[in-house]
């Protein structure tokens, strides 16, 4: 818990990019550790609680912290409730298939092979991520400003008065 919170004040620092990139680095280690050795971590189940609380811990330190950030960054002010809504309906239903599909795997693989998925999808999670802009360096208020001039240029008001 101490590492996850220390470094997720260190997301404007490192960057949401790079804290992101880390997080998914330590899950995909741990995950195909723990997938390669779970026979043998089924016997000393103190070792398994602590690489499992590692593995969480990374998974909350990068992508559990930045993807909220990067999401309600992503959109202007004046769209960004409804930006963030559609960002977190489309993550809770990727939520929902892959919590059905875990059991079905998990039956026809075996347990150790929800660890190497694990692994696996924080590789692709480390390549989203490699391939995203750096977020936390802009200024949200400059850019409503932009995002306004260029609407009126278009012929848009973004009258946002009540």
């Amino acid at each position: 818990m101490a590492i996850s919170k220390s470094l997720q004040f260190g997301s404007n620092v490192v960057g949401r990019r790079y804290t992101g990139i880390i997080g998914f680095g330590g899950y995909v280690i741990l995950g195909f550790i723990i997938g390669g050795t779970y026979s043998q971590l089924s016997e000393h189940i103190a070792a398994f609680v602590v690489l499992y609380g590692l593995l969480q811990a990374f998974g909350h330190m990068g992508p559990g912290v930045t993807i909220g950030l990067i999401s309600s960054e992503a959109f202007p002010t004046a769209m960004r409730g409804m930006g963030y809504s559609v960002s977190t309906a489309f993550g809770r239903t990727g939520a929902a298939i892959g919590t059905e599909c875990f059991t079905p795997l998990e039956q026809a693989a075996g347990k150790s092979s929800i660890f190497y998925l694990a692994g696996g999808v924080g590789v692709l999670g480390m390549i989203v991520y490699w391939f995203l802009p750096e977020s936390g360096d802009l200024n949200l208020e400059e850019e409503d400003v932009k995002l306004a001039a260029y609407m009126a240029e278009h012929g848009y008001s973004m009258n946002t008065e009540i």
